[in-house]
């Protein structure tokens, strides 16, 4: 008896004794990540903090590559900076940029790592710029707006990231005042617009 109460002494020092091993750590071209197991999958939760411990950036990987939504943070962890979404560590799908209340700023969407589809930049819920992206190229209409009233002063028709048709200005009442037209890139004519 005696000697099975030393054993469990011994055993109870021996683990009192051990220290919490440390988390594990990537380091990437992105800096140095604490990474989180996933309990029942081969993901792991990748945090990057800066030296006061606040959060910077945070999202998943699976086998050392990100996937899933990744969020950056700035001044607070109240509200993303970025959030984008992985797939096999590529950007895949929407990515977004928010200001310090969390409003868009920004909308865009990925295909294979390069801006494809609706893309938008905002101020207070306002459109300020929009486009259509295809294989990392404007494609499309891009237009800009007046940020008070969210007049259009601006309209550009783009094809495979040239302008290709009209090319417009806008006054304060939505008129054409200059207009000229595009060709592969190239200007093939146009001018002042007379009311």
């Amino acid at each position: 008896m005696k000697s099975l109460f030393i054993f469990l002494v011994a055993g109870l020092l021996v683990a009192c004794g051990k220290t919490e091993a440390p988390p594990e750590r990537a380091q990437t071209a992105d800096g140095e990540y604490t990474l989180e197991d996933v309990p029942g999958t081969t993901i792991k939760l990748a945090l990057k903090k800066d030296g006061q411990g606040k959060i910077l950036e945070e999202g998943y990987v699976d086998n050392g590559v990100k996937t899933g939504v990744w969020m950056t943070f700035d001044k607070s962890e109240e509200f993303p900076k970025t959030l984008i979404s992985y797939v096999n560590g590529i950007a895949e799908g929407p990515y977004f940029e928010f200001n310090d209340r969390g409003q868009i700023e920004l909308k865009a969407n990925y295909k294979n790592n390069k801006l494809d589809g609706p893309w938008g930049r905002y101020s207070f819920g306002r459109p300020l710029s929009t486009a259509g992206y295809k294989n990392g190229e404007l494609d499309g209409i891009y237009r800009e707006f007046d940020m008070r009233e969210g007049k259009i002063q601006k309209e550009i028709y783009y094809k495979d990231g040239k302008e290709d048709g009209p090319y417009r200005y806008f006054n304060d009442q939505g008129e054409v005042t200059v207009e000229y037209n595009f060709k592969n890139g190239e200007k093939v004519g146009g001018g002042m617009v007379e009311h």
